[in-house]
């Protein structure tokens, strides 16, 4: 049995996902799918009951995890001009007016002008768990630190790409590409390519500052194992050698953070919990469970990449799986085939997918990895607009999966690529 599946075509460009580049699909454009959605690899001589598809090829896309070779998946990419789509499922949305990324697990609210978010519910509770995220920058000479409130003239959010897949969404100030939220089913990523340090920035640090709402769970992250209440009473952590992921589980959900950052050299985790109120603070002046990354000699300025997980409710400790997850990709291997009415499909192997910056996990249920997979595709062949894509290229794979794939789908998944006018 053929099943169609969710999939979106991401122009890039210089690094950065765009809204639209050249209607064409160049060497670093992205074919994006769920690594949850792959099926079984399908029969010698399988191909859909198509008669427009038998004339082009089609790629067949194998999905591995490297750290379970066991777990393969795959997916098949047809170009037909008679196929309709049935797809209906849709993983994640955006809502403009309340700027807001709409993913299956979760709801996520980006503050207009500024470079952070300050609303976070999961798994359909309703219950905001997030103050925001909180920066700050304290200088020689300042009695005050910088925060971001003092981040000012950016502009509200904007929408790159909403499609069945992923949402992206970028902040640019003036020329320059400051931030990318990218948003799937039951994770999104948070992507600082060039914040600015303020000179003479002796200490700084980022951080996720929970809400009230978000009192009796548990934090937990690499050197701090048996984990710590969240209750507004202040708790003595280990905060070095950093750890590169923490964790809070509590009842409406589980969010696991895994964090890589560029430009700063004296490192160490952030963690403040103490509902005193700060009359210098920002967001509601307390903090729960306060969470993230503190550096010393920061460099003028720095980037991060925070990948966030959404789970069901009161995970144990999970959070070192999932850097993992995040760290180790899924790989992918495309190959060509054309139809033939006997024996089957002829194959030729193309070169096997390595992993790039981009990552995409992508699966929900239980905690295990939340996988997507991307692949970067070399093109020879032009995007018209009465064209949904036409995949004349030889696949480069460079596919960045988000979830093991399971072997036993009893079925196959194909991406169908619909040419029409023609």
């Amino acid at each position: 049995m053929w099943s169609q599946i969710p999939w979106q075509f991401d122009e890039v460009k210089n690094g950065l996902i765009v809204a639209s580049e050249d209607g064409k699909l160049d060497g670093d454009d992205q074919l994006v799918f769920m690594a949850a959605d792959t099926g079984d690899q399908a029969p010698p001589g399988a191909w859909i009951p198509n008669a427009s598809s038998q004339q082009f090829p089609r790629y067949e896309i194998a999905v591995s995890d490297t750290t379970d070779p066991g777990k393969q998946g795959w997916v098949y990419l047809y170009r037909s001009a008679t196929l309709a789509s049935t797809v209906t499922q849709d993983y994640a949305n955006y809502d403009a007016t309340q700027v807001l990324i709409l993913g299956n697990q979760y709801v996520l609210r980006l503050i207009r002008n500024r470079v952070g978010v300050d609303r976070l519910e999961m798994n359909g509770s309703g219950v905001n768990i997030l103050d925001r995220t909180k920066l700050r920058a304290y200088v020689v000479g300042r009695p005050l630190p910088y925060t971001e409130e003092d981040l000012t003239g950016y502009p509200t959010p904007n929408l790159m790409r909403d499609g069945r897949v992923r949402v992206v969404a970028s902040v640019r100030f003036g020329t320059t590409e400051q931030l990318q939220v990218l948003g799937y089913r039951s994770r999104f990523e948070y992507r600082i390519y060039h914040l600015p340090i303020p000179p003479g920035t002796v200490t700084a640090r980022i951080s996720f500052d929970q809400s009230p709402a978000a009192s009796g769970s548990t934090y937990y992250d690499a050197n701090n194992v048996s984990g710590v209440i969240v209750d507004g009473t202040p708790d003595s952590l280990v905060t070095t050698p950093p750890s590169k992921w923490f964790q809070a589980s509590g009842s409406t959900g589980t969010a696991v953070v895994v964090i890589d950052y560029v430009g700063a050299d004296i490192v160490s985790t952030y963690y403040k919990d103490d509902v005193t109120i700060d009359p210098t603070d920002t967001g509601d002046k307390m903090s729960y469970g306060d969470a993230g990354l503190a550096t010393a000699r920061p460099a003028a300025t720095v980037a991060l990449t925070l990948v966030i997980y959404v789970l069901p409710p009161n995970q144990p400790r999970v959070g070192g799986k999932y850097q993992g997850y995040a760290e180790q990709p899924l790989q992918a291997q495309a190959s060509q085939q054309r139809f033939a009415a006997s024996p089957s499909p002829t194959t030729t192997p193309t070169q096997t997918a390595t992993p790039t910056a981009t990552r995409t996990p992508t699966r929900t249920s239980t905690p295990t990895s939340t996988r997507i997979s991307t692949v970067t595709m070399t093109p020879t062949r032009t995007l018209t607009p009465t064209q949904t894509l036409t995949p004349r290229w030889t696949p480069t794979t460079t596919l960045t999966p988000t979830r093991s794939p399971t072997p036993a789908a009893r079925h196959a998944a194909y991406l169908p690529i619909i040419i029409k006018g023609r």
